[in-house]
């Protein structure tokens, strides 16, 4: 996988893959969340960070881990980074 170089990364203004918001331009748009190893969170020490890729490039960077990024303890594995949105039954 290849790092986004040739522009400056762009935060997501609001991303919970746990209940479906998802809002970014376009140019943010991301296909998959990939785990960084190699940067710890910026809240609480943690790693992995979160990654977003579209294309096989990463395009979004965060600074947290999964768990403090969603505020959700589940998001501390980042297998479930890339599961459907969830819905409430009716």
């Amino acid at each position: 996988m290849e790092e986004f170089t040739d522009g400056p990364r762009y935060r997501a203004q609001s991303v919970n893959i746990y209940n479906g918001t998802v809002n970014m331009d376009p140019i943010t748009s991301i296909d998959r969340y990939e785990p960084d190893y190699m940067h710890q969170c910026e809240v609480c020490g943690a790693t992995p960070v979160v990654s977003g890729t579209r294309d096989g490039r990463i395009v979004y960077t965060a600074s947290m881990c999964g768990p403090c990024l969603w505020s959700e303890p589940k998001a501390a594995n980042p297998a479930t980074w890339n599961e459907p949105p969830h819905t409430d039954a009716a």
